[in-house]
């Protein structure tokens, strides 16, 4: 089938782009998709995918995700559900819902449950505290629950805690670990390099804002 003919909000084909724009202008009140970033040929190969990429493609984007709290992040989001309630909403029901049975069934329905809340990456398995990040959970087991990097990672709480974590949010568990080994400050992501210059962002989050603030001064340098 066209790609040019799915709806991906909906998970339906129109017969010809006549029927397509009269789904758009009833069903979603004008709303129009912007192009997908995935080609006819991956389009048509999707139902060949495995379990685990199908997992971590948005059912509404096609886009991969990397990580599967993010993706689980991406859609509550960017796609929330139309029901009777909130009509100029624009993500079918069914269409979600066969992608959380793709992710129980990759990953199991308990870990399923948490990646679509999004918490046990972030809540201490020994005090049952959450936090903000993956990061500041891992910061905070070394620090307050064992006396060093080392003695937490041979800990069977840590070591089940660990598990999940990588599964979901894979690289940041590893990172954190080594720096806590080598006695070092926790990573921070470097939003770009000059010969002289490095800046460092303490978080993704900071690292937009300021990327964000740098193509503003842009915008303004040229007017």
């Amino acid at each position: 089938m066209s790609l040019s003919l799915y709806c991906r909000e909906c998970g339906w084909f129109a017969s010809d782009s006549s029927q397509l724009e009269d789904h758009w202008k009833f069903i979603h009140h004008g709303f129009r998709q912007p192009p997908p970033n995935i080609t006819q040929k991956d389009f048509d190969n999707i139902s060949n995918w495995g379990l685990h990429k199908q997992a971590h493609t948005c059912p509404v984007c096609l886009d991969h995700h990397t990580q599967m709290v993010g993706l689980a992040h991406h859609i509550s989001s960017n796609h929330p559900v139309r029901d009777y309630f909130r009509p100029m909403t624009h993500t079918s029901q069914i269409l979600l819902d066969h992608w959380v049975q793709i992710v129980h069934a990759c990953f199991g329905k308990k870990i399923a449950e948490n990646i679509i809340k999004g918490i046990k990456h972030r809540k201490c398995p020994e005090c049952r505290n959450f936090f903000k990040s993956t990061e500041d959970c891992a910061t905070h087991i070394f620090k307050e629950h064992f006396k060093n990097c080392q003695q937490a990672m041979n800990s069977e709480t840590y070591i089940n805690w660990s598990r999940y974590v990588n599964l979901v949010n894979p690289g940041v568990l590893p990172a954190m670990e080594k720096h806590h080994m080598d006695g070092k400050k926790s990573p921070r992501f470097v939003l770009h390099r000059q010969p002289d210059i490095e800046v460092l962002i303490d978080s993704p989050v900071m690292a937009q804002q300021q990327m964000a603030q740098d193509l503003q001064e842009e915008l303004f340098a040229q007017i």
